[in-house]
């Protein structure tokens, strides 16, 4: 079951605390107990409350961290059906793993049937013919609906060949309504960018990131000095900005020509930003 491969990538730490847990319901294991509560077939009835509270959110967090948003479902709403944990806690518990209106419900299920649906805003309708849940790579990491829309975006500050991807917070106010009928699409439009990594920092490598030897832009490469180049997987230009700013000028789009176009931008808007009235741009 995924639920127990789930457990077993919790911290040692919090399965200290998963462990007490488990003395106080009267269970053997921590993976006994959450299998049972996950299936439903087994009710606690003892709160939860102190440390433990905090552990097991950290233990529920680390899984939304891995990516394994359908396993941290699953035990936050079998604690959330099973255990008095407090309103402060479920509140938490349903941030984390998005799990607090109704409509993620619903899109929820049309993933996992890979069934099309429509998806309206107070603005917009989209028909989405490729939809997933995935965690953000950095900040608050919070769970977000990824889709593909008929529609493509109106927008300058996005990759041409990217602008039917479109991603959701699942905060907002959104209906859902399935369409009865599969999903046409089998993922997100992809391009691939290559990046230039200087040696001077520890680059972690992402999934679908691929070391390579490139000499189509030696010039640039020789300019930049000492690195390796990737090739990433990039389905949005905000999202992969997000993920490299952080390194600066260590980290460098060196194709293709629109993303390092974009790239420009970003830059160009950062210099403006801190250019006092008068000083010459640089």
């Amino acid at each position: 079951m995924t639920t127990y491969k789930a457990i077993q990538r919790i911290t040692d730490s919090d399965w200290v605390e998963l462990e007490r847990l488990a003395e106080l319901l009267g269970e053997s294991t921590p993976a006994a107990m959450v299998r049972a509560m996950a299936r439903g077939t087994y009710v606690p009835t003892p709160k939860l409350e102190g440390s433990l509270v905090p552990s097991f959110l950290r233990a529920v967090n680390a899984l939304v961290e891995k990516g394994s948003l359908e396993d941290a479902f699953l035990i936050s709403e079998a604690f959330m059906k099973n255990l008095d944990v407090g309103e402060g806690a479920k509140r938490e518990l349903r941030r984390l793993v998005g799990c607090g209106n109704a409509w993620v419900q619903i899109a929820r299920e049309c993933v996992n049937k890979k069934e099309a649906f429509m998806l309206k805003t107070s603005s917009n309708i989209y028909r989405c013919d490729y939809a997933d849940f995935w965690v953000g790579e950095v900040g608050e990491r919070r769970t977000y609906l990824r889709t593909w829309t008929e529609t493509g975006a109106d927008t300058s500050d996005e990759i041409k060949a990217l602008r039917h991807n479109r991603i959701f917070g699942l905060d907002r106010n959104i209906e859902i309504e399935p369409f009865g009928c599969g999903m046409s699409r089998q993922g997100l439009d992809e391009i691939k960018a290559r990046l230039w990594i200087s040696t001077n920092i520890r680059y972690k490598f992402k999934t679908g990131d691929e070391l390579i030897a490139c000499n189509e832009e030696a010039d640039t490469i020789d300019r930049l000095g000492a690195g390796i180049v990737i090739e990433k997987p990039v389905w949005s230009f905000f999202w992969l900005w997000q993920s490299i700013a952080r390194y600066g000028e260590n980290c460098v789009i060196i194709s293709p020509a629109e993303v390092v176009e974009l790239a420009r931008s970003k830059v160009g808007a950062w210099n403006e930003a801190y250019t006092k009235p008068g000083e010459n741009k640089k």
